[in-house]
């Protein structure tokens, strides 16, 4: 298409170096060099923006250069990224802890961690695995994992703890594990409920649980004897939950038109230090086994967006999207929680048996 808007120009030049003596088939081959070689010329310059972009965008598989792994850590907290803290051995079951970064420095990080976890001097020393994550493009995250240890254990007088970790030496590519699951004690489900979306629910949509109807299926904690519930929290995690739901016509009829529709959730769990930790999400059915002998129907659901309320009313919702290897991070943390107190539990009644 160059090509052909510089020819009718080329006749033109050529008539008038024709009136100064110029060889006029001279300049028409030299026109035409310099047209090729401007189109090689641009060409040329979108190929290294292009390469340029790719290799941006493209994260090595391991860092071992101090210098990228010091400006990969500086990156992650100017993101605030939470880092994740897995023993190797099972000190608290293995169970995933997150932190926030707090400084970088040359030999070491500072991690804060969350008011509930109480750390223990035999932590120091011992092999853990760190995951976090940092923003890539879109709403994309690009996973790390590294190997380090604790150092030292800092509490200050406000109730902060803090936890040096060794700067590692190697970084390397690697997705988060999966999602702790949770077999949950029935009391510390205070509320849950399940709706079948009508249409397919995006972050555009905004009708609140005022215009959901009547759930399918609900738990309450303090339900009447004769109001049996019809939802049972079979586990749950911050990526999703399996829940064992009674048949009913709504249900089976719903379930004929759309063997895997989006869900709407409700959980409200009662937590320790905030009283309780209130949730709406929106799913996708990922498994539906029937169990014609009970009448019921155990589903496995993936937990696709967060919702918060806009407002006091129940009657708009804004949709946020969960990241896949994150989830929902308050489900989290509680099921954290729930597992650091069983953990706890287990830990008195052995040393009662011992004593």
């Amino acid at each position: 298409m160059i090509i052909q808007a510089q020819a009718p120009l080329i006749p033109g030049i050529k008539d008038s170096f024709s009136s100064s003596g110029v060889n006029p088939e001279v300049m028409t081959i030299i026109l035409w060099v310099l047209t090729i070689a401007g189109i090689i010329l641009v060409v040329g310059i979108l190929a290294k923006i292009i390469l340029a972009r790719m290799r941006r965008n493209t994260s090595p598989a391991r860092l071992d250069d101090p210098q990228k792994i010091m400006a990969l850590l500086g990156r992650c907290l100017a993101e605030r990224s939470r880092f994740e803290l897995s023993f190797r051995q099972k000190l608290i079951k293995n169970e995933g802890i997150f932190c926030s970064l707090v400084s970088v420095h040359s030999e070491e990080i500072l991690l804060e961690l969350p008011s509930y976890v109480t750390p223990r001097q035999t932590w120091i020393g011992r092999p853990m695995e760190i995951y976090f994550s940092v923003a890539s493009r879109g709403d994309a995250r690009i996973y790390y994992i590294f190997e380090s240890s604790i150092e030292a254990i800092d509490s200050q007088h406000s109730g902060q703890i803090f936890l040096r970790i060794a700067r590692p030496d190697v970084i390397n590519l690697g997705q988060r594990r999966m999602h702790f699951r949770l077999v949950p004690d029935n009391a510390t489900i205070s509320e849950a409920s399940l709706w079948f979306a009508q249409d397919k629910i995006t972050t555009k949509n905004h009708t609140g649980p005022d215009a959901w109807g009547e759930p399918l299926a609900h738990r309450h904690l303090l339900a009447q004897e004769e109001d049996k519930p019809s939802l049972a929290v079979l586990d749950i995690s911050a990526g999703g939950c399996r829940l064992s739901i009674k048949d009913s016509e709504a249900i089976n009829e719903f379930l004929e038109q759309d063997a895997s529709p989006d869900v709407l959730l409700f959980f409200r769990l009662l937590d320790r230090e905030s009283g309780h930790l209130e949730a709406w999400l929106q799913g996708k059915i990922r498994v539906i086994v029937c169990d014609p002998l009970n009448n019921t129907r155990s589903m496995g659901i993936e937990f696709m967006m967060n919702g918060r309320l806009e407002g006091k009313t129940d009657k708009h919702i804004i949709w946020t999207p969960l990241y896949k290897d994150e989830g929902h991070p308050h489900i989290g943390n509680w099921v954290f929680k729930q597992h650091l107190a069983l953990f706890r539990q287990q830990e008195k009644e052995r040393k009662e048996a011992w004593d």
